[in-house]
């Protein structure tokens, strides 16, 4: 079977659609149709829907459905709004839940994440009220936003290599360090309770090499960092929103800004970018609206969408020659005065 992905609501609407022809079918439950390996897909039964390669629908309680051995993926949606899911055994053959995964899973209380998975998507867990504990592995390798949302219910984490709790985020594991934001009612963390500390009191251990996509997002109290010079990378929204913080210093061991990195940081008014660094990825500093001068080493040829737009304050710039690509409306909304520099394409500011 060649399908890949079925798109939410793919046959929504479609009210005289009775009978559906495909191979591979692994559960019919109330809710959805489950189908394909290695990556297990589903979608919702569409309401009038009869037969099923010309049988009759036998439709079974979704919590008698065990996931085979063969399925080392569970898609996008897979498990989505399947409210009278109570519980779930993951096989240790699957290393990646997708996004939206058992989002509006209303009757799921807990969830034991094997060691296998190294990857959550996006709003996996959302809206799972009833949703009162989960453990997340180490082999986790990178965080996505809304994970946990409106999951009222969760009072409890487990997790290993726990590096720190502030306000805003629970900081862990190593080499690249990772952070949730921390659910609303969350009281205990490993078996204790909760302890939270002012985020600029965090020391970013030296054996951490990577900052993670949205490591620090909106952690609005942080007034200063320092990233240890075993770091080399920063990832996506990596500082997003960081209103607070007021001088932006990246190590020379860094190569890599992600997307979206200090979007937002309004305060900041001192920015040193190393000679490590060769592009600027898009949107990476738009939005700091403090900053009056900035210099671009020699090693940058290329500069991505955005980098620099609504930098309002921005009236001074060290360009190299070495820029042969600027990105789309890259200096948007800055200074009138940096439009003296000739070096610049004018639709950068457009």
């Amino acid at each position: 079977m060649t399908l890949k992905k079925l798109g939410i609501g793919c046959f929504g609407y479609c009210s005289s659609l009775t009978s559906i022809t495909i191979d591979n079918i692994q559960f019919i439950s109330e809710e959805r149709i489950f189908i394909n390996e290695p990556v297990l897909l589903s979608m919702e039964t569409p309401e009038n829907l009869k037969q099923i390669n010309g049988k009759n629908i036998e439709k079974r309680d979704i919590n008698e459905f065990i996931i085979p051995t063969t399925i080392n993926e569970i898609g996008d949606y897979c498990f989505s709004r399947c409210s009278s899911l109570t519980s779930i055994n993951i096989p240790t053959t699957i290393s990646k839940l997708g996004g939206w995964c058992f989002f509006g899973s209303t009757s799921l209380t807990s969830i034991d994440i094997p060691t296998t998975i190294i990857e959550f998507g996006d709003y996996c867990f959302c809206k799972c009220l009833s949703l009162k504990e989960i453990n997340i592995p180490t082999t986790i390798t990178a965080f996505r936003e809304g994970w946990f949302s409106e999951c009222s219910s969760l009072t409890s984490i487990t997790t290993e290599n726990l590096k720190f709790i502030s306000e805003e985020r629970i900081f862990m594991n190593e080499p690249v360090l990772l952070s949730i934001e921390i659910p609303k009612n969350l009281v205990r963390i490993n078996g204790k309770n909760i302890e939270k500390r002012d985020i600029n009191e965090f020391i970013i251990p030296s054996t951490v090499n990577e900052l993670g996509d949205y490591c620090f997002y909106q952690c609005s109290s942080l007034t200063s960092i320092d990233i240890p010079s075993t770091v080399s990378k920063l990832g996506d929204h990596c500082f997003w929103g960081c209103e607070s913080l007021t001088s932006i210093d990246i190590p020379s061991s860094v190569i890599k800004i992600g997307n979206d990195c200090f979007e937002s940081c309004s305060s900041a008014i001192n920015i040193n970018i190393p000679s490590s660094i060769t592009e600027l990825s898009k949107n990476c500093f738009e939005g700091c609206r403090s900053v009056t001068s900035i210099t671009i080493p020699t090693s940058i040829s290329k500069l991505g969408n955005r980098c620099f737009s609504r930098c309002y304050s921005l009236i001074s710039l060290h360009l190299p020659t070495t820029i042969t690509s600027f990105g789309e409306h890259c200096f948007d909304l800055c200074d009138d005065k940096l439009k003296e520099n000739k070096q610049i394409p004018r639709r950068c500011f457009e």
